[in-house]
């Protein structure tokens, strides 16, 4: 323990020093025109990247929160993976590569680990040669790790880590699926929780 008191100051020091990075606004390594501005609050050692890269970096991780750098008020903000572009989305089959033939965006409530992300998916609509496009959204959902909240039309979808680490915590620690949920909306947002979808409950 005097070990650790002794080196307090190094510790506080070093965990403030991941909310700013030197790099800010410098160009980004695959464009003079384009700056680093968009950090991870999921990754190990993340590298602060233009929003582009970002999207690049994270297409098969969607529910990693993007830190975007506030440049009026000098501070990195939390922000789901859709809103580090305009007209984002996170795109189901291709590898997370959005398909040639997908259909617009959809309002999605995805469910991981660190949290309720309020989202937007597109769905692969390739010919399947038999005249139907793509597998059935469901069908979709569950090859790419999520389990949908339903079968027709999906709203709602929670990863399968999620649902492995509830089934571990209902059987070694008896928690409620109540408490549970509170804790998945205060890691989306601590702060302001109220303003994390909890519709998922219902669809």
């Amino acid at each position: 323990m005097d070990e650790l008191k002794s080196q307090q100051g190094v510790f506080l020091e070093t965990l403030l020093s991941r909310y700013h990075d030197p790099l800010v606004l410098t160009p980004c390594s695959c464009d003079d025109t384009r700056v680093r501005k968009v950090g991870c609050s999921d990754c190990i050692q993340p590298a602060l990247l233009c929003p582009q890269c970002w999207l690049n970096k994270h297409r098969t991780l969607p529910t990693h929160w993007a830190l975007i750098w506030n440049t009026k008020d000098r501070f990195f903000e939390k922000y789901n993976f859709c809103r580090v572009m305009k007209n984002g989305s996170v795109a189901i089959g291709h590898h997370g590569h959005r398909c040639p033939q997908a259909d617009l965006g959809r309002s999605f409530t995805l469910v991981d680990m660190n949290g309720i992300h309020a989202t937007v998916l597109t769905f692969c609509r390739c010919n399947n040669g038999e005249g139907q496009c793509g597998a059935p959204d469901f069908q979709q959902l569950l090859k790419a790790g999520i389990f949908p909240g339903s079968i027709k039309d999906p709203k709602t979808g929670y990863t399968l880590a999620v649902l492995e680490y509830f089934r571990q915590l209902r059987s070694q620690g008896k928690g409620s699926a109540y408490n549970f949920v509170r804790v998945l909306s205060w890691m989306a947002d601590p702060f302001f929780s109220g303003s994390v979808p909890v519709s998922f409950l219902i669809t």
